[in-house]
């Protein structure tokens, strides 16, 4: 609707405000979705919701392999042991090497 009244009427400046008060809605809300609505369509730099869900499957997948990798990988120099359970091992030694 925003961008009707804008191609209508050719105005930018209290269009949000506007559509906003007709629909009921408030103007800080409907601007974010029209912001969002402009930068998804490539009209406004930013980065979209698509690339926005994209970055965050790959920041999951990626703290999900250094989990892997630190907690449940078997690692041959560390005599088949995990590094998290020789990271613990060794806490564990100095601890007991402290209290005697």
């Amino acid at each position: 609707m925003v961008f009707e009244v804008r191609r209508e009427t050719g105005e930018s400046h209290g269009v949000i405000t506007r559509v906003a008060r007709d629909l009921g809605v408030g103007a800080e809300s409907l601007r974010g979705w029209v912001s969002r609505a402009e930068i998804d369509s490539g009209n406004r730099p930013g980065t979209s919701t698509v690339d926005a869900q994209r970055i965050s499957e790959l920041e999951i997948a990626t703290c999900r392999w250094v989990s892997w990798f630190n907690e449940h990988r078997l690692h041959g120099e560390l005599d088949d042991l995990t590094p998290a359970e020789v990271e613990a091992a060794y806490y564990r030694d100095l601890r007991q090497a402290e209290a005697a």
